[in-house]
């Protein structure tokens, strides 16, 4: 799982896995270290930790055969949930993927308080499917709203490369801080307005505009 945040087992023991090719993992929580694993080749790239769970950060360090670091990771325990950030992707043809993310006020994602969510397109596009990885929903793809799942949804935007309508050119959207300016630009494909709760519009003429906000 790509974050740390588990308040249903704080006290409790629980198992983490990282993986690397490196020869030997050290894993630190809070600053503390629960020792170092053999991982790489000969351990299936996998070196095994237990834990009891809390709140923080989890680093975890990939030493070289003489115990020099080579690389780390940390995953963070996120904040309350603040806004909703998007990241679209490079189109494919005529389509665009955009993810969304509920994030704190960090920009980290918060898995576990999931939202409704409504997505709408404007400009010279369309929105063509709108869901989440939600297991059990009687949402359909084709409505515009979606529940979060782990904190996380997709947009598919189809680009009407005929027409020349534009998005408004409008207030900031309340952008999640670890999207940034990717998400504000929709890296370089389309304007981007992202509203966590009532923000505003913004968009670039002849560019779909994709606006997200609570439903």
């Amino acid at each position: 799982h790509p974050f740390w945040d588990y308040p249903a087992h704080r006290g409790k023991p629980v198992k983490i896995d990282v993986y690397s090719r490196a020869p030997t993992v050290e894993l630190l929580l809070n600053g503390r270290s629960l020792g170092r694993r053999g991982a790489g080749k000969a351990a299936g790239y996998v070196a095994p930790f237990e834990a009891l769970y809390e709140d923080g950060e989890l680093t975890a360090i990939s030493l070289d055969g003489s115990g020099a670091e080579i690389s780390r990771h940390t995953l963070s325990t996120p904040g309350k949930f603040a806004s909703l950030a998007v990241e679209m992707g490079e189109p494919v043809g005529d389509i665009i993927y955009a993810d969304i993310s509920a994030v704190d006020a960090a920009g980290r994602l918060v898995p576990f308080d999931d939202k409704r969510v409504r997505a709408t397109v404007g400009g010279c596009g369309e929105l063509i499917a709108f869901g989440s990885g939600r297991p059990a929903t009687d949402e359909g793809f084709t409505s515009g709203v979606a529940t979060t799942y782990l904190g996380r949804a997709q947009a598919v935007i189809r680009v009407n490369r005929g027409s020349d309508g534009g998005g408004a050119d409008g207030g900031a959207g309340n952008m999640g801080g670890a999207d940034g300016a990717n998400g504000a630009n929709g890296a370089g494909s389309a304007g981007v307005a992202v509203a966590g709760g009532g923000a505003g519009n913004a968009g670039n003429a002849g560019r779909p505009t994709l606006t997200v906000e609570i439903a």
